[in-house]
C-alpha cells in the first residue's frame, strides 16, 4: 500500500469519526476524535481496518500537537474564527454578514 493510499484512508477514517461525533451532537476536537477512533477500533471486527484506524489515530496525535500549539489549547479564538470565515466567504464567493444586512435594508 502506498503512502497516498494510507493518507486517503486516514482522511476517510477521520471523516467517519468526525461525522459520528457530529451526529451524536458532541464536540469535535483533537481529543474527542482520538477517543472516537479508539472506540471505533474497539468495536471493529476486521483486523485490517483496526490497523487502519490506529494509523489514523497515530497520525491525528502526531499532528494535533502542531495544530494546538499556540491556539488556546486547540480551540480557535474568536478573531481566528472571523478570519477563517472571511477566507471561506472569499473563496466560495459568499456574501458577508455585512453584505446580507445591506441587502435587507
Amino acid at each position: 500500500m502506498s503512502d497516498s493510499d494510507d493518507y486517503d484512508k486516514i482522511h476517510i477514517l477521520l471523516g467517519e469519526a468526525t461525522m459520528s461525533l457530529i451526529d451524536s451532537r458532541k464536540e469535535v476536537s483533537s481529543e474527542s476524535l482520538s477517543i472516537q477512533l479508539k472506540q471505533m477500533a474497539a468495536e471493529e471486527n476486521d483486523d485490517q481496518r483496526v490497523i487502519e484506524i490506529w494509523k489514523a489515530r497515530k497520525w491525528l496525535l502526531q499532528h494535533s500537537v502542531q495544530f494546538t500549539a499556540g491556539r488556546n489549547g486547540g480551540y480557535a479564538s474568536p478573531q481566528r474564527l472571523r478570519e477563517n470565515q472571511s477566507r471561506l466567504q472569499d473563496f466560495y464567493h459568499l456574501p458577508s454578514s455585512n453584505d446580507a444586512k445591506k441587502q435587507s435594508s
